[in-house]
């Protein structure tokens, strides 16, 4: 019994679809968490940042004019 050939590219392009959705998926969930980790390396730069202030300011006399 032959295939039908409407129904041969049909498999093939669902199968291809299927791939294409599955690679779509990943690369949004990487690109997820690629801004994740951005932002909390930005967020640990940002009180660093605010720690080192600080403790500078501290050392430093307040002026009173």
């Amino acid at each position: 019994m032959k295939e039908n050939p409407a129904v041969l590219f049909g498999n093939s392009f669902l199968s291809y679809l299927l791939v294409f959705a599955i690679f779509v998926v990943v690369a949004a969930v990487a690109v997820v968490i690629g801004i994740t980790i951005a932002k909390k390396l930005e967020q640990k730069k940002k009180n660093a940042q605010l720690e080192e202030g600080g403790e500078e300011s501290s050392d430093t006399p307040i002026e009173i004019a």
